[in-house]
């Protein structure tokens, strides 16, 4: 792991195994509300139930949870990781003073794995988020999804862990992903989630998906989903997108 400063004075590292960074250079910070919080509308909770998957360094949650104490939110988390390394690293992470409190109480929750306090109730599962999901019976509002880019994090874009989460989903409940790359858009369609891309900055776009919400995929993205077939490539070897 290689420590990371980011434009916007938040780290993040780089994992030497996989070769991608676990947060965008340009904020780890600025990434998790851009993407992920900014897509949620607070003033219609008074409860919030999140499953944070691809937990990481825990950007997504921490800015969740400043959130929900500027608007008197009570708040469940249940985040994944299936990194323990990457988790002993969030300790070291040096945070803006505005988000500290909030800071302290993701700390508290990932060392302990589970805290309770009057307005927040924080669990974290160190394993395979593809072994948990299926046997959680809890419902949650939203669902954050934030894996590694497709080629090195596939069994979190497939077919069967979609249907999975989308069984997770409280009524009106939605998932959330930075990433909109047709093989996504086209195991959400074929798990009749309706969907839309949102723009998080130039050329880079994300996606909101619901059984519930009325949400509109344009013509050309479906197209373009479709248009990847039942089976691809990878290193010459032909895959089904149910295997993924």
């Amino acid at each position: 792991m290689r420590k990371i400063k980011t434009n916007d004075g938040s780290y993040t590292f780089l994992d030497s195994d996989i070769k991608e960074v676990y947060n965008p250079l340009y904020g780890a910070v600025k990434r998790a509300n851009d993407v992920y919080v900014n897509q949620i509308d607070f003033a219609k909770y008074k409860k919030l139930r999140i499953l944070d998957i691809g937990f990481g360094l825990g950007y997504n949650s921490l800015c969740v949870i400043e959130k929900c104490i500027q608007n008197n939110i009570k708040l469940e988390i249940f985040a994944i990781e299936k990194n323990s390394l990457i988790l002993n690293e969030i300790e070291s992470l040096v945070i803006s003073q505005n988000l500290i409190n909030s800071f302290d109480i993701l700390k508290k929750g990932v060392k302990l794995k589970k805290l309770r306090t009057d307005n927040i109730n924080f669990k974290l599962e160190v394993r395979n988020a593809s072994n948990i999901v299926k046997n959680i019976n809890d419902k949650f509002d939203v669902i954050l999804l934030d894996p590694f880019s497709y080629v090195k994090n596939k069994e979190l874009y497939g077919r069967k862990f979609l249907s999975d989460l989308k069984n997770l989903l409280d009524e009106e409940g939605f998932l959330v992903c930075h990433n909109s790359n047709p093989i996504l858009l086209n195991n959400l369609i074929e798990n009749k989630y309706n969907i839309k891309k949102y723009k998080i900055k130039e050329y880079e776009y994300g996606v909101i998906a619901s059984s519930f919400l009325k949400l509109k995929l344009g013509e050309k993205d479906e197209k373009l989903a479709k248009a990847f077939g039942d089976d691809f490539k990878i290193d010459g070897k032909q895959f089904k997108y149910d295997e993924i």
